[in-house]
């Protein structure tokens, strides 16, 4: 079993990214589930700031997948733990965490800003 020394050591990294917000991507959802299904079932597992169902705007129908943005990290992945190949509506859920891109560094910056400009021709 998991003892009490066992969480201690995963919490000895106080905060470590626990409060920034995570984004988990849902996927083989039926057309019968929504956001506010989506919404309330991973609320159970922290505070949702944000949830997004997928929807093919042509036929109004959803696509079979959405997001989920969690105000924490620790909330996030609780929800991965207990909603990943869960079943919902009949269909198995497909929760995966969504890399948030950081911010690209100056370097890769200033060479975009080159572009279009005519090539130096000494």
């Amino acid at each position: 079993g998991v003892g009490p020394s066992d969480t201690m050591a995963m919490e000895a990294t106080p905060g470590e990214g626990d409060d920034e917000p995570t984004r988990l991507h849902v996927g083989n959802l039926t057309r019968h589930v929504t956001q506010a299904h989506i919404r309330e079932i991973f609320g159970t597992y922290g505070e949702v700031s944000h949830a997004e169902l997928v929807v093919d705007r042509r036929v109004g129908l959803s696509k079979g997948h959405g997001f989920v943005e969690f105000q924490s990290r620790k909330d996030a992945e609780e929800a991965l733990l207990h909603l990943d190949g869960a079943q919902l509506d009949g269909a198995r859920l497909k929760v995966a965490v969504v890399l948030v891109k950081r911010r690209p560094r100056s370097r890769s910056r200033s060479r975009s800003r080159g572009r279009g400009r005519e090539p130096y021709r000494g």
